[in-house]
């Protein structure tokens, strides 16, 4: 792969970084408030109960833990209101983010593999307990709390009568740089700081890979002969970050990780276990990839060690 391959890739996932709508916490609450799905929209089916709003600073009192990876994500506010029809009962979540990509990463890590079965228009996953969907800056669930999968046209039109409430506009793709060959379905997330990063991987304490909740990394996970997939990451820093990230891990990595071999551009570590951890550097992005069963060698300067296609 050329330079300017990788450089085209880079740029793509910089540009799914969040520029933001320009709207603050109070003016995407008021617009969203204004266009909620009135009485009726299924015959019936009524509110029940007043909105309820929630910001940055007291969305705990709404989720019960979690509310800190929605904060890492970009959370700026929350629409929730309840419909009922009898015994059974909905509640519409509507969760601001600061852009889409924040949205994003928000949806990909609370419904894992996806499960697309509402014909809806949008990007979203259904259980029968729960529908989960993403639009501009928006992440949002309908919660069924019976788990009644014959409300799922009720649900749908729910979210039929919500859509147009919700600003459409979109970044680009942040996983442009991942390459498709022996990627696993469903695997791919966004980190955009150290919660999201725990489940995936311990590569150090804190926000080792210094995102600070401004920077995503792009994330899936790849087929190797062994016991586990092998997971790809792939970052671009603003300026020359990516050298002071490179040396923030050399310097301060896990203490369960043994250093193998080092470079300006390069790092390679070694678990417990005997799996590697390979890091690149190339210009202003970052290559990470965790769990190799076999030692890698060093790439030449300039390339990543997985072509991006």
């Amino acid at each position: 792969m050329n330079h300017l391959r990788i450089l085209i890739l880079l740029s793509c996932l910089l540009s799914a970084s969040c520029a933001g709508s320009g709207q603050g916490a109070d003016e995407v609450v008021a617009v969203t408030s204004g266009t909620l799905p009135a009485d009726g929209f299924v015959p019936g089916w009524i509110k029940s109960g007043t909105e309820r709003i929630y910001r940055a600073s007291d969305l705990y009192g709404h989720i019960n833990g979690g509310a800190e990876l929605f904060k890492e994500f970009g959370f700026l506010s929350l629409n929730v209101q309840g419909y009922v029809h009898g015994e059974e009962e909905l509640t519409l979540e509507i969760y601001h983010m600061d852009c889409p990509t924040g949205a994003l990463g928000i949806y990909l890590a609370q419904v894992g593999e996806e499960n697309p079965a509402a014909d809806l228009p949008v990007r979203h996953s259904w259980n029968p307990y729960q529908l989960s969907l993403i639009r501009g800056d928006c992440f949002v669930q309908v919660n069924n709390f019976s788990g009644d999968a014959g409300l799922l046209p009720v649900i749908r039109t729910l979210v039929e009568h919500t859509l147009p409430g919700i600003p459409d506009h979109y970044l680009g793709d942040p996983f442009t740089a991942l390459p498709d060959r022996d990627l696993m379905r469903g695997s791919r997330r966004l980190i955009r700081g150290a919660l999201a990063l725990e489940p995936i991987y311990t590569l150090g304490q804190g926000d080792i890979l210094q995102l600070a909740g401004e920077t995503f990394a792009a994330v899936g996970n790849y087929r190797q002969s062994g016991l586990e997939p092998y997971i790809l990451m792939r970052i671009d820093y603003p300026g020359g970050q990516a050298a002071r990230v490179l040396e923030n891990l050399r310097l301060n990595h896990d203490r369960y990780l043994e250093q193998v071999e080092s470079s300006e551009d390069w790092l390679l570590l070694q678990d417990y276990r005997g799996l590697y951890v390979a890091v690149v550097r190339v210009m202003s992005g970052l290559e990470i990839v965790l769990k190799l069963n076999e030692k890698p060698a060093a790439p030449t300067t300039g390339f990543w060690l997985f072509a991006a296609e």
